[in-house]
């Protein structure tokens, strides 16, 4: 096996999915209660702009949380283009797009959340002052709008472009691989070491 992957077969796997599986749920038992108890209980002078902002951005945190350690639990393997999945959505059959879509989407809701309590937060700093980038509010939907249109654009993509390498088939043999396909989980190859690969080089060949 190349690349120092029995390290990740003998010791760092299992222990980075362990972690990974227990840190959303300790989160969602202190970390996240805490925010959310303050926000709502102890934020009631806050703008509610930006405390909404704020809740919704937290909601968006713990999503990507499960989705990246339960529902997903995803591992990459440089120098391949691989993440591997042995989650949940792994073990109900759910298809390779289908996966990258949810990946896709864990990331893509914080961006987004961040996004408007950013906005939020930067048009109530200039709100009494005369500054030419106070913006409206239809000013500011569109923007949100647009982002959000970006952005799904983008997940919707993933979804399409989610297909293995050519030599998939032939790749899943080498010993590097080999282990992974008896562990029994599902391996989104994108590219070979040394090879272009569609999303490391941010081409889509089609």
């Amino acid at each position: 096996i190349r690349y120092g992957f029995e390290w990740d077969r003998d010791y760092l796997m299992d222990f980075v999915f362990k972690f990974n599986y227990v840190l959303p749920i300790i989160s969602s038992l202190t970390v996240y209660p805490a925010n959310f108890y303050l926000l709502i209980f102890e934020g009631t002078t806050m703008n509610w702009g930006i405390r909404s902002a704020y809740l919704v951005n937290l909601v968006c945190h713990i999503a990507c949380d499960f989705i990246y350690a339960v529902f997903a639990r995803v591992y990459s393997f440089g120098p391949y283009g691989l993440f591997y999945c042995e989650g949940l959505m792994s073990t109900f059959g759910f298809s390779k797009p289908v996966i990258m879509g949810a990946l896709a989407s864990g990331i893509i809701m914080i961006i987004t959340s961040f996004y408007v309590l950013m906005m939020r937060l930067h048009q109530l700093t200039v709100f009494d002052v005369n500054s030419r980038w106070k913006l409206s509010k239809p000013v500011q939907l569109i923007i949100h709008t647009s982002l959000v249109g970006v952005l799904v654009v983008n997940v919707v993509g993933f979804i399409i472009f989610t297909t293995d390498v050519e030599n998939y088939d032939e790749l899943i043999k080498d010993p590097d691989l080999a282990w992974l396909v008896q562990r029994g989980g599902k391996l989104l190859l994108f590219g070979e070491p040394g090879k272009q690969s569609r999303f490391r080089t941010g081409r889509m060949d089609l």
